[in-house]
């Protein structure tokens, strides 16, 4: 009779872990995405930073834009050929087959570069598309997503500038920031885009790694990615 007793006890004092256990198991995963926004470090500390530096990436994405305006508005100087002696028929004709094949891969050059320069657009307003419907209240991780998705498509849009500038592949396993800094050193890639697209690096990587931005740091960081594309495809279309 005792063991029946202990039997029924130990019956009694595991029915509710198992029953706890049976009714909590279905919705294991939603109970631990739960716990971890509890985890999550959310200071208002770490927001005002995030907030601060994005507000400056977009305004030095501004002055970039404003640096390339005023570059394409000055007129450009054609210094007048240097006279010199006539060319016999011979130089004539090998002038004028230079000539041709120059204006054929000049050609193909300009319908590469436009053609990357209609991507880069798209991007761009793809970019600025999710700005505009983005949401209107601060969930943490809508406003990462957009900051991810914004990134994603400003790396989308070096590997396109890196094609309409180099006839090569380019170089391979590099970073955004890394092929950005090719494009400084071989192809005369303005040094501002280095710095804005170092910096919106490091605010993405900080968002990533928990750093909680607000929904107004979050838009200014992608009108910043934004800015940083049009000022590519100005690039892209820069002889």
């Amino acid at each position: 009779m005792e063991y029946a007793e202990i039997a029924l006890k130990y019956v009694q004092a595991l029915a509710w872990p198992v029953f706890a256990f049976l009714l909590l198991w279905p919705i294991r995963r939603q109970l631990a995405k739960a716990v971890e926004r509890l985890i999550k470090v959310d200071t208002p500390v770490g927001s005002f930073e995030f907030a601060v530096d994005a507000m400056e990436a977009q305004s030095e994405a501004a002055d970039l834009e404003r640096v390339q305006v005023q570059e394409e508005s000055v007129e450009r100087k054609v210094e007048p050929a240097a006279a010199g002696t006539p060319a016999t028929p011979n130089e004539v004709e090998k002038g004028r087959q230079e000539r041709s094949t120059t204006a054929a891969g000049n050609s193909t050059l300009q319908t590469r570069r436009a053609v990357v320069a209609a991507k880069l657009m798209g991007i761009e307003e793809r970019i600025r598309a999710d700005v505009n419907v983005g949401p209107e209240f601060g969930d943490t991780d809508q406003m990462i997503a957009l900051v991810s998705s914004s990134w994603r498509y400003v790396t989308r849009a070096i590997d396109f500038t890196l094609t309409a500038k180099t006839e090569e592949e380019g170089p391979r396993g590099y970073t955004s920031v890394e092929k950005v800094i090719y494009l400084i050193d071989k192809h005369q890639c303005p040094p501002r885009v280095e710095r804005l697209t170092r910096r919106l690096f490091d605010l993405q990587q900080r968002a990533r790694r928990g750093e909680p931005p607000t929904v107004s740091s979050a838009q200014a960081y992608s009108r910043s990615c934004a800015s940083l594309v049009r000022s590519l495809r100005t690039y892209v279309l820069t002889p």
